[in-house]
């Protein structure tokens, strides 16, 4: 059967965010990997404008937030292994501060994390961030909070509920397959 697919589309700083992150997205995605499909877009409602060099990104919770969805935007598209990376957002979630001090301490659950490095240091973090606000852009209805969750496409206030109370039973509920043990 094919994978329930879940789009979270979110800025990093926005504490219901964080809160599902750490309550339901980290914990489920560790219990059900093999029914689940993860994307993660971390723009949420902020700005992009476009400059001489290309776009500048303004965040509701200001530079720091900017940082740190650039940093989750990096690791998004480097990062291959679902779980790695919800273990990731997932520590970066958790802990307030200095995005700088904490995502150095949650690098540890990335193997290759010279290559979310190199992504935030060249044109490779702009073009992933460009793409991240692109498709936020693109949603259909479009995001009016964060974190703006969609399961296998769809968003509604129902869908949105139960994932932020209850991600394991929606996404056990929408699986056609045999039910994994965790269900």
């Amino acid at each position: 059967a094919e994978k329930v697919k879940l789009a979270v589309y979110y800025n990093s700083k926005n504490p219901e965010f964080r809160r599902f992150m750490v309550a339901q997205l980290y914990p489920t995605s560790n219990k059900i990997p093999n029914i689940l499909d993860i994307s993660m877009v971390p723009f949420g409602d902020g700005k992009e404008i476009k400059a001489k060099s290309g776009f500048q990104y303004y965040c509701t919770n200001g530079a720091e937030e900017c940082l740190e969805n650039l940093i989750q935007a990096c690791a998004v598209a480097t990062e291959n292994n679902p779980e790695i990376l919800t273990s990731f957002v997932g520590c970066l979630s958790y802990y307030d501060g200095s995005v700088d001090k904490i995502a150095k301490y949650c690098s540890n659950q990335i193997k290759d994390y010279e290559k979310v490095e190199y992504c935030l240091k060249n044109t490779q973090g702009l073009e992933v961030m460009h793409y991240m606000a692109k498709k936020t852009r693109g949603l259909q209805p479009k995001m009016s909070h964060s974190p703006w969750i969609t399961v296998n496409g769809e968003h509604s206030e129902f869908i949105q509920q139960q994932a932020m109370e209850n991600l394991l039973q929606l996404v056990c509920s929408k699986y056609k397959g045999t039910l994994p043990y965790a269900c």
